[in-house]
């Protein structure tokens, strides 16, 4: 007996030690802004607040459903006006605080030009990363917050990020998200959530750059934005990717339409495109899809080159290469809500 209970004691006392250096570990090792997530890979780490390292370390508010938006009921409440805005960093503000992003802008000049609610509500679920099939995820999962308009936002490395990453297309699993991409959840709890996966990963990380910097930097030649908008209908790599995207784009197109949701497409260009016809390829292909499903687009790149003409800084617009700064937010925002008039969305 006495045997037993000293084997039980040294049992947690064992347990005691691992618990206490997992969680020094994860003191050198934190929890990033992303968790693990079986199908989207990663989504925001809910409740949390952090700050921005680039643009003036801007605060990053994330709410209890995952996205960089203040919090909200989850049943709209009577006489509400709903809108869900699915996308990637461009939706979700990189680089501007959650009151500066366009989906909360278009909510705050709503009631001056869509009187007859009470509320309004305009939900942010973009995520840094994310591309069309994550988009699609989000959105069937946010139709239970009965938006009476969906809004996609469609950056142009959509195309060619998920072959960088995501595993299902050849990608290596891990990136500045942090988060390892492992299909079975238990594994990927452990690998990602507790001070021995997170020291496991800044291993693989410094291996990885150090080894694989080659096939990496090969990849990224070939899955290049430049060359995707260059070569969107002649190259078979880009041709392939663009079956995915369409298809994404075709079944959320559909999945509104069975629900009776309007639904629109913005279009972000980079800022190379702007004024080169022949790297608008991927702006065309979007436009004829969308023109085929009978839903309405902006795209954003003819704005941007109208008002580089009248004068415009670039800079006035975007904080880098696809990014906007405040001012490209308001444009937007202002935009949108004549877009969402015009073809009678509100």
């Amino acid at each position: 007996m006495k045997h037993r209970l000293g084997n039980i004691a040294l049992l947690l006392g064992t347990l005691l030690v691992i618990f206490i250096i997992d969680r020094v570990l994860l003191t050198q090792y934190p929890l990033p802004r992303w968790k693990a997530d079986p199908v989207l890979h990663y989504t925001h780490r809910s409740g949390t607040f952090t700050w921005g390292k680039q643009y003036d370390n801007k605060p990053i508010y994330i709410n209890r459903y995952g996205f960089h938006d203040q919090d909200f009921p989850e049943t709209k409440g009577e006489g509400e006006l709903r809108g869900l805005i699915v996308g990637d960093s461009i939706v979700m503000g990189h680089g501007v605080t959650a009151a500066e992003t366009f989906p909360n802008q278009l909510e705050r000049l709503l009631p001056g030009w869509a009187p007859g609610y009470k509320t309004y509500q305009i939900i942010n679920a973009g995520v840094q990363g994310y591309s069309t099939f994550q988009y699609l995820e989000t959105l069937k999962r946010s139709l239970k917050f009965s938006p009476d308009f969906i809004v996609i936002g469609f950056c142009m490395n959509d195309p060619t990020e998920p072959y960088l990453v995501n595993t299902s297309y050849g990608g290596s699993g891990l990136d500045y998200h942090g988060i390892w991409q492992i299909s079975q959840p238990w594994i990927a709890y452990l690998v990602n959530e507790t001070g021995f996966g997170r020291f496991a990963i800044s291993i693989r990380k410094r291996i990885h750059k150090t080894f694989t910097s080659a096939e990496k930097e090969a990849r990224k030649e070939i899955y290049n934005v430049r060359k995707m908008a260059e070569f969107s209908r002649s190259d078979p790599v880009y041709i392939e990717a663009w079956k995915l995207i369409l298809r994404d784009l075709s079944e959320m197109y559909d999945l509104a339409r069975k629900e009776k949701i309007p639904i629109v497409l913005i279009i972000f260009p980079f800022t190379f495109q702007l004024g080169d016809e022949k790297l608008q390829e991927p702006q065309r292909i979007l436009k004829e899809h969308a023109d085929q499903h009978g839903v309405p687009y902006l795209d954003m790149t003819e704005v941007a080159e109208k008002l580089i003409a009248d004068g415009v800084p670039l800079g006035d617009l975007f904080l880098d290469r696809d990014h906007y700064t405040v001012k490209g937010h308001s444009v937007l925002a202002d935009l949108l809500l004549q877009h969402l008039r015009a073809n009678g969305v509100i």
